[in-house]
């Protein structure tokens, strides 16, 4: 049938920031940094889950500090398609994570959302369209 299936797997250490994960063929991951700065998670894509017997996926870590965003998203929302079979896009989505992603979470979510579905208007979508954003906002205790 030449279905697939691709994971991300990540596991955030709330008391250090510490960010471990691997990728089993799925879209990038974007890191917002607390300056501002965004990048995609290094290791991305590797082989979808099952194509193989016996596939190591490698992990990788990522340090978080207080005000870093991570965004997590299924194609569906890259490629959400308008009317004239226009996809979303990693740039539309990169700038709506550059533009509202000093806020918190759950708005940057909904600006996302209500991004792709004024994008892609009443044109008919062929696939899930899931995000989930984390926040890392610990700040170290201060020392006395």
């Amino acid at each position: 049938m030449d279905l697939f299936v691709t994971v991300f797997y990540c596991v955030l250490d709330p008391a250090s920031g510490t960010l471990r994960y691997a990728n089993g063929g799925h879209n990038p991951a974007y890191l917002r940094r607390a300056n501002g700065t965004i990048e995609a998670l290094s290791g991305t894509g590797g082989l979808v889950l099952g194509a193989m017997g016996g596939i190591k996926y490698p992990e990788h870590a990522e340090q978080l500090v207080a005000g870093d965003r991570l965004v997590l998203y299924t194609d569906g929302v890259t490629e959400a398609f308008n009317q004239t079979d226009e996809a979303y896009g990693e740039e539309r989505l990169i700038a709506e994570i550059q533009a509202h992603g000093a806020g918190a979470a759950p708005e940057l979510v909904e600006r996302i959302c209500r991004s792709v579905a004024a994008f892609a208007d009443t044109a008919p979508q062929s696939d899930d369209i899931t995000l989930v954003v984390l926040s890392w906002d610990r700040v170290a205790p201060a020392v006395q």
